[in-house]
């Protein structure tokens, strides 16, 4: 059974073209959080507030960074730990924004907290999203629906 996680993006490393296929990303916490193959990631953000969904990849490895630059054959991202992903890859979306309802019914497995924090606001607090996060199945389910809503021209399935 695959589990699935979210990394965070910071937004200054939003640098590949929007709608540039995602096939890769890089952590120190992949291994530490129990990332593995087969597993499936989420690329997020937080942009004024709101829960962004940039990508989804489906882990086909995980690398150190000698062997993801050789894969790859580019300079990368200094971290321990490369996903390189398995095709096919979805593009990356900088506009793709989780609606605050649906974002409150994330749930993550994790000793600290299990739901995203709001402000009074209804503004997303900027640390809920940072790092490696384990979601529920339910939740990575809402997601899919979040990618499938927003697919207009996609070049490849969204998991069922």
């Amino acid at each position: 059974m695959p589990r699935y996680f979210t990394q965070y993006w910071k937004n200054s490393t939003w640098r590949i073209e929007p709608e540039e296929d995602v096939d890769h990303t890089a952590d120190n916490r992949f291994r530490k959080r129990g990332v593995s193959d087969g597993d499936y990631v989420y690329i997020i953000t937080n942009l004024d507030g709101q829960m962004v969904l940039g990508s989804r990849l489906k882990v086909a490895q995980i690398v150190g960074q000698a062997e993801a630059e050789r894969l790859l054959g580019i300079d990368l991202y200094k971290a321990d730990d490369h996903i390189m992903a398995e095709p096919p890859f979805l593009p990356l979306k900088k506009d793709r924004v989780v609606p605050a309802d649906i974002a409150e019914e994330l749930r993550f497995i994790s000793k600290k907290a299990d739901t995203l924090v709001f402000s009074t606001l209804g503004k997303l607090d900027n640390q809920t999203l940072r790092g490696v996060r384990e979601l529920t199945a339910e939740s990575a389910e809402l997601l899919d629906s979040q990618l499938e809503k927003h697919r207009k021209k996609a070049r490849s399935p969204i998991r069922k």
